[in-house]
């Protein structure tokens, strides 16, 4: 079957497949042994399992996420998105260097120029430490706040992709 969806959905189903392979793992956990009492005739409390189709459905599954999974790979490294000249691959590479970026600087941003510290030695020391910041803080805040935009502006362009652009792809039925 020819799908066209939007890479949203795309996730949907991989969320899906998933789901269902797992459960099919857990029902075979549960049927693939059983116990029946000295006496007891263990055909009367054999579980339904088929070791065959069991193993069979989760390849399918697994087939499936493969498919839908490199469909959107594809689709990643070759759709552009409405912000720079970047593929969803290059913007999602980038969002995660902006991460970053971001946590590296925020402390740096918010730091005072001159900050007091403990005093040297024992706390009865008369000599009392300064920590100076080394770099401008009008700089990091500013940087800071460019980086932020960037990563929002860049993460609103891939959600505007993610639910209107279309993945194609073709799943077994």
């Amino acid at each position: 079957m020819h799908y066209k969806v939007t890479p949203a959905e795309a996730a949907n189903m991989i969320r899906k497949v998933m789901e269902e392979k797992s459960d099919e793992i857990e029902k075979e956990r549960q049927s693939s042994v059983f116990n029946a009492a000295v006496g007891e005739n263990p055909e009367s409390v054999r579980p339904e399992y088929s070791y065959n189709q069991t193993q069979k459905f989760i390849q399918e599954c697994d087939r499936k996420i493969r498919i839908i999974k490199h469909a959107i790979n594809c689709f990643n490294t070759t759709q552009k998105i409405g912000y720079g000249d970047m593929t969803i691959d290059e913007a999602l590479v980038r969002v995660s260097q902006l991460t970053e970026a971001k946590k590296r600087l925020h402390d740096l941003q918010i730091r005072i120029p001159k900050e007091r510290v403990s005093a040297l030695g024992s706390e009865n020391s008369s000599f009392i430490d300064y920590r100076y910041t080394n770099y401008s803080i009008t700089e990091a805040r500013s940087y800071y706040q460019k980086i932020s935009y960037t990563l929002r502006n860049l993460q609103a362009a891939l959600e505007v992709i993610n639910v209107t652009a279309k993945v194609e792809f073709d799943l077994p039925d």
